[in-house]
């Protein structure tokens, strides 16, 4: 009976409610409608105190929830305005080119260009004008412009077109709008719209017009580059055969002024005596002179691992370690000799080489001007084999080369040389460090004494002279006799087996600036005292080592303006140390038996073109090395200044 009584409870309210609450919401017109929140609530309540279920409470919130949401707002009505008249109306057609002219300035689009031309077109009389009809309905049966009508905006603000890029100046595509106002053609607040679409796509349009200008720019380029770069594919094909594109030439010119000072105490020092045919050379008065040095090579690639150089040099078939050349000879023409001659075997790959070279070729060795000049070049055979690992690398070359060929092979003169090293480089390469040991023989190069015929001398070990020579080594006359014909022949007292080592440290943390560091040691393990005593007559000091250590701050290759390199270098390098012929031939104006400092730098003019300059101030380290000439003065002090314009290609 009480779950009777509840049922009709709830049922009598949920029609109160629902009589109820339209009635609110239509009292809400005039005044404040009851607040839906406490409507909520007291549906919560009765649904607690069980006088309707959980499904009832749910359907009635339901109910109100429906009533309460709002209608949709009625869009307001397109407002009408009235055109007012021109001032001197224009031909249709004019009115339409007009519009054509703002289309195609990108002003109006299509659509709406398609619209503004019937708003100006004749309507035909028997056709009302539905005014719920689209704007663009509507524009299709306006009367003549000459009649004024009531228009919908056929131009809406914020509305999206395409767009064009205008062609005329910005004042003249403002002018085509006043005139479309003025004309009719479009209303007032229509016009307003189009400047602020045409000030907006201004700012595209000078955008478009730079962007544009670059694009353009660039296409040209490219197409020049590709025209280029297609020209000089087809030459190759048509014009030069197959084999000239295995050659690769390549050569340099080097303008020198140099400058030599001599302490004016001087000796005169035997550099040549009478069996070379020269005078003694002058070491107390200073000289200036211009030097160049050309050289031209060319290089083929025969085989993938087989190529072949040859290179001519200016220089003198006498002097192994110097290219170059003095001018000031009545324009006199220069010798271009055969410098470099070789084949050269390469096989494996970056991390497993091995190298054989045949012929007169470069320095094989890891090594300074401590031993050998820059100049030289090397006759015979050497090879090399380097292996790289992860971060270290070993390397070993040997090489055997002739000297000088006698008749006799007994008298040949040979010099046998090996050398092994290794290299280290951190990861990204920052800091390399190289070391490398060497040895270095030559047979057959000590002189010999001739034997004498009644008083005279023969010739029998004339062969034991040395080819050429600079200064600064022990030598001995191997003539004996003592009458008045005797003619002095010079020759090396002392043999020759050097061991050399030598080391430098790369560091490139500045990239591209590197500092290097570099060092350098030899000594003759050759030397023996007592067959030089018993050759020179007389007690000679042993002098047979040497060492050189500097630092280098710059670029480590001269390619561009601004690339630029300082250096430091001090020597010190004993009389019979290394053979004197083939060490540096600028410090001390060449040779052994000599200490001192080296500075200088380099910097880059343009591409392949630099300047350098250079300042060399050495002494004696010992004085006479001549026992025939004991009167000499001790010590022979030199300096040297160098001024070079080089350019390669």
């Amino acid at each position: 009976m009480k779950y009777r009584l509840r049922q009709l409870l709830a049922a009598s309210l949920i029609c109160t409610f629902t009589t109820a609450v339209p009635l609110i919401a239509w009292a809400g017109e005039t005044k404040e409608a009851a607040p839906m929140g406490s409507l909520e609530t007291l549906i919560d309540l009765l649904r607690d105190r069980g006088i309707m279920t959980k499904e009832e409470a749910n359907e009635l919130q339901r109910r109100l929830s429906a009533e309460k949401a709002p209608a949709p707002e009625a869009k307001p009505e397109a407002k009408k305005q009235e055109l007012p008249p021109p001032a001197e109306p224009l031909p249709e057609e004019d009115l339409k080119a007009l519009v054509e002219v703002m289309r195609e300035q990108g002003v109006v689009s299509v659509e709406e260009a398609q619209a503004l031309g019937r708003r100006f077109a004749k309507a035909p009389a028997d056709e009302p004008v539905d005014d719920s009809a689209t704007p663009k309905a509507v524009a299709a049966h306006v009367a003549s412009p000459v009649q004024p009508a009531a228009l919908l905006p056929v131009i809406i603000a914020d509305s999206e077109i395409p767009y064009i890029k205008s062609s005329m100046p910005p004042d003249e595509v403002e002018g085509l709008i006043k005139t479309a106002r003025e004309q009719r053609v479009v209303t007032p607040d229509e016009a307003d719209i189009l400047m602020e679409r045409f000030a907006a796509k201004a700012v595209l349009d000078q955008v478009a017009t730079n962007v544009g200008n670059d694009i353009r720019q660039e296409i040209k380029e490219q197409m020049k580059l590709a025209a280029k770069e297609e020209i000089k594919a087809e030459s190759k094909n048509l014009v030069a055969p197959d084999w000239t594109r295995k050659i690769k030439l390549s050569g340099d010119i080097r303008l020198r002024y140099q400058s030599e000072f001599f302490d004016k105490d001087n000796f005169d020092y035997l550099a040549n005596d009478q069996i070379y045919g020269g005078d003694p050379a002058r070491y107390a008065n200073n000289r200036q002179r211009f030097r160049l040095r050309a050289r031209l090579g060319a290089t083929a690639k025969i085989l993938d691992e087989l190529e072949a150089t040859v290179r001519l040099a200016t220089g003198t078939t006498s002097d192994p370690v110097s290219t170059n050349v003095t001018m000031g000879d009545g324009f006199n023409k220069k010798n271009f000799l055969i410098d470099q001659a070789y084949l050269k075997w390469n096989t494996g790959v970056s991390t497993d080489t091995f190298t054989l070279w045949g012929g007169r070729f470069p320095n094989p060795w890891f090594s300074t001007d401590l031993v050998w000049d820059n100049d030289l070049n090397f006759e015979g055979f050497a090879v090399n084999y380097a292996k790289q690992f992860r971060n270290v690398g070993l390397f070993g070359t040997a090489g055997i080369f002739p000297l000088q060929e006698v008749e006799l092979k007994a008298r040949d003169k040979w010099l046998y040389g090996v050398q092994a090293g290794m290299s280290y480089k951190n990861e990204d390469e920052t800091f390399k460090g190289r070391l490398g040991i060497a040895l270095y023989e030559f047979i057959n190069t000590q002189g010999k004494l001739n034997s004498l015929n009644g008083v005279t001398d023969s010739a029998d070990n004339d062969y034991t002279l040395p080819a050429s020579r600079q200064k600064g080594n022990t030598l001995f006359d191997i003539n004996q006799s003592v009458d008045a014909s005797h003619k002095y022949k010079w020759a090396y007292a002392a043999e020759f087996q050097e061991l050399n080592i030598t080391t430098s440290l790369d560091f490139g943390f500045w990239h591209p600036v590197h500092l290097v560091l570099m060092g350098d040691y030899v000594n003759n393990l050759g030397y023996k005292s007592a067959d030089v005593d018993a050759l020179a007559g007389t007690r000679i000091k042993k002098e047979t080592e040497g060492y050189q250590y500097g630092i280098a701050v710059g670029y480590p290759a001269f390619q561009e303006f601004g690339d630029w390199k300082l250096y430091l270098m001090y020597r010190y390098l004993e009389a019979d140390a290394v053979m004197d012929a083939f060490t540096d031939s600028d410090f001390h104006l060449g040779g052994t038996n000599t200490k001192g400092w080296t500075m200088g730098g380099e910097v880059g003019l343009a591409k392949n073109v630099w300047l350098t300059g250079k300042w060399m101030t050495a002494n004696e380290i010992s004085g006479q090395r001549y026992p025939d000439f004991p009167e000499k003065k001790e010590k022979l002090s030199i300096d040297v200044f160098q001024l070079d314009l080089n350019a390669r290609f």
